[in-house]
């Protein structure tokens, strides 16, 4: 029973200090965001690419300028190619 209460308390102490080091990095976060905010937008925007980029199997890259979008083969699965 004791173990159970001391690894509760380790896990609520593990949480409070895991909220407060969130809470800090958002504050940083916040005061770059108010000095340069298109800045700390884009820096934002490319750390997350970095990130979840890698895991994206197939990936399209659409131009702004262009009208439409063409369907992509996908060429790779095609039979005889390897």
């Amino acid at each position: 029973m004791d173990q159970a209460i001391r690894s509760s308390e380790g896990y609520a102490i593990q949480r409070v200090n895991e909220a407060k080091g969130d809470t800090a990095k958002f504050i940083a976060l916040l005061s770059e965001y108010e000095k340069a905010p298109e800045v700390t937008k884009r820096r934002l925007y490319l750390e997350t690419m970095r990130q979840v980029l890698p895991r994206i199997e197939n990936k399209i890259v659409i131009d702004t300028k262009v009208a439409s979008v063409l369907p992509l083969l996908p060429l790779s699965t095609a039979k005889g190619i390897e």
